[in-house]
């Protein structure tokens, strides 16, 4: 473990995406490196493209780096291989480097499962039979792989309705069938944190449960008008932390 932790001295890591104001990754990280005794950078990279990232990268000298809104999904097309997991999701939120080799990962997935289905398990409603996701992004992506690994039916809501997904203003005829609806979407997230997604938050009851991506704040407009309908709420806190850890995992590995 020691050789380990001599390896990670120096190590560099960071937060890809746009905006973020909203992120805990830095605190976090750098509180492992303090708690490990390692002498490590955590960067938080703002760009609204992706033009020329990987030359700025190796300048960096990155051995790996989260992602978040927007580029989950865009950024596989600079990536030079995909886990087994980030392929079949297509959408990506964390990437190991070594010799210069970018290699894609999905561990919202692993934080996903073992945030949400315990306690789903435990409030006695597992398994779901029906699931209603808001959003069409890498997070939808990850959840809709999940529903499938599960063998859960599932609709995706989008403002645009077609043939892959229903819209905002068809959830009214169709909630009663959901016993699970997740908000994938980053809308209420701080710093915009009135916004909601257009719910019929009054046909809601305690039969429908509520999770929330969305950690910052840790009680979204969308989580709190659920709860006064007495839905079952859970936010993306205890997700993040989950999926930082698999993370870290993947990076110690490629050191």
């Amino acid at each position: 473990m020691e050789e380990v932790m001599n390896k990670l001295d120096g190590i560099t890591l960071g937060l890809l995406g746009y905006p973020l104001g909203h992120s805990f990754s830095k605190t976090y990280f750098e509180q492992k490196f303090k708690s490990l005794g390692i002498e490590g950078t955590y960067l938080l990279i703002e760009r609204p493209s992706l033009i020329g990232i990987k030359q700025d990268f190796h300048e960096m000298n990155l051995n790996g780096f989260n992602i978040t809104i927007p580029h989950k999904q865009s950024i596989i097309e600079y990536l030079d291989q995909l886990s087994e997991e980030a392929h079949a999701i297509g959408a990506v939120n964390c990437v190991s480097i070594r010799n210069n080799n970018w290699t894609g990962h999905n561990t919202d997935i692993v934080g996903f499962d073992q945030s949400f289905r315990p306690w789903l398990i435990e409030m006695g409603r597992w398994p779901i039979q029906k699931v209603l996701i808001l959003g069409t992004g890498g997070s939808s992506a990850m959840v809709q792989y999940w529903c499938h690994k599960y063998d859960l039916a599932f609709d995706v809501v989008s403002r645009n309705k077609s043939s892959n997904y229903i819209s905002y203003q068809d959830i009214e005829y169709c909630l009663p069938v959901y016993d699970l609806v997740v908000n994938c979407t980053p809308s209420g997230m701080y710093p915009n944190t009135q916004d909601m997604p257009a719910f019929p938050f009054q046909m809601l009851n305690s039969k429908i449960g509520l999770i929330d991506l969305v950690y910052n704040p840790l009680e979204t407009n969308f989580l709190k008008l659920g709860k006064l309908q007495g839905c079952p709420i859970k936010n993306g806190l205890e997700m993040l932390h989950l999926q930082a850890e698999a993370a870290w995992k993947i990076w110690i590995m490629e050191v």
